[in-house]
């Protein structure tokens, strides 16, 4: 955000009830990140560029304390990966709204 880039984050339902973590994000926020919510956010996605990514999925066998990160450098995957985060986008609220909604947030819907 320094270097005068966007940055736009989907954050877990979950992370609300985490006082640190929600200071955080007050935090970057104020710093000019973009922040929405969303009920399950499938996996940590970090795009730079339109062509790069950085994605980490965790292991659910595991309990989710293992995470394999792949590191994405081709510029067709990359879009995908782009197309994803931009349907979540869409489903998902500002953090703001979310802070205030005692309700479910939208579910992640397949697309036909």
């Amino acid at each position: 955000m320094a270097n005068g880039g966007d940055v736009r984050c989907i954050y877990e339902r979950s992370v609300l009830h985490e006082p640190q973590i929600l200071a955080g994000i007050a935090e970057f926020t104020e710093a000019g990140e973009q922040g929405r919510v969303i009920d399950q956010v499938p996996m940590k996605l970090c795009i730079a560029d339109g062509s790069r990514a950085l994605f980490s999925l965790t292991d659910p066998v595991a309990g989710g304390l293992t995470a394999t990160n792949i590191l994405v450098d081709h510029a067709a995957l990359a879009a995908s990966l782009r197309l994803g985060f931009e349907a979540l986008w869409k489903q998902a609220v500002p953090v703001d709204r979310a802070a205030h909604s005692a309700g479910p947030m939208p579910a992640i819907r397949a697309a036909h």
